[in-house]
């Protein structure tokens, strides 16, 4: 269904009980949106949006087979940046898989991320799993789509440097007390057969509180961040 609205400066268009579009001011052909939606919708430009389903889709249908010829690149002991938080009694599930056939999953590895990866929105409940691989890569593994996961990374162990933009912001979404709660991941691409040329998705990490096991995708506005960093370099 296609609706084509005429709407003054202020006036609002809803879209279901709680989205709202209002008319926030125009210059010459440009016109500025202000858009509340609930935290289970991204909310992006088209071409944004397009450009990120592209790049989550090739993540996505990255081979971890190929990581064994990086080995050379990465130390085969590698603490993790932030280390989950274990809870005691956390209770075993069997999962299958496409990539890694039937597996074992504690409950306490098993995050919420909402909205899921763009492309992916509607696929919110993940195992992360860091015993399928060796160091420092991890496994996200959508629960509901066996064919799903994605080969991640804690950001710093290929960018050290690395900053989530309006922190505050992140740790009022996600409930967190402090930012040693929150761990960001990013989303690594290996293109077939070429696994030097692996790259980071920089500008659009996923990050976590550790303890409620609930996560965000965040979309990064930072020129030194590139949605396809070379983990290693030429």
């Amino acid at each position: 269904m296609m609706l084509v609205l005429t709407r003054k400066v202020g006036e609002i268009i809803m879209i279901g009980d709680h989205i709202s579009i209002s008319l926030a001011g125009m210059r010459g052909n440009a016109v500025s949106l202000a858009i509340q939606a609930p935290e289970e919708y991204a909310v992006l430009r088209k071409e944004i949006y397009d450009f990120l389903k592209e790049q989550n889709f090739s993540a996505a249908q990255s081979d971890p087979a190929q990581l064994t010829e990086l080995a050379p690149y990465f130390p085969k002991h590698v603490p993790a940046v932030s280390p989950p938080v274990p809870q005691p009694d956390s209770e075993f599930i069997s999962l299958t898989t496409q990539k890694f056939g039937t597996i074992t999953v504690r409950q306490d590895q098993i995050v919420n991320i909402i909205p899921g990866p763009v492309g992916f929105c509607k696929c919110n409940t993940f195992a992360l799993l860091d015993d399928l691989l060796d160091p420092p890569f991890q496994v996200l593994q959508c629960l509901g789509e066996p064919g799903l996961s994605f080969i991640v990374v804690e950001p710093a162990h290929i960018f050290p440097n690395y900053q989530i933009q309006a922190l505050k912001k992140v740790m009022q979404d996600l409930e967190a007390e402090s930012p040693e709660d929150l761990k960001a991941l990013v989303i690594l691409t290996i293109p077939p057969n070429r696994p030097r040329e692996m790259t980071a998705n920089l500008l659009g990490p996923l990050v976590i509180n550790r303890r409620s096991r609930r996560g965000k995708k965040v979309v990064l506005d930072k020129r030194d961040y590139s949605s396809q960093h070379r983990v290693i370099p030429d």
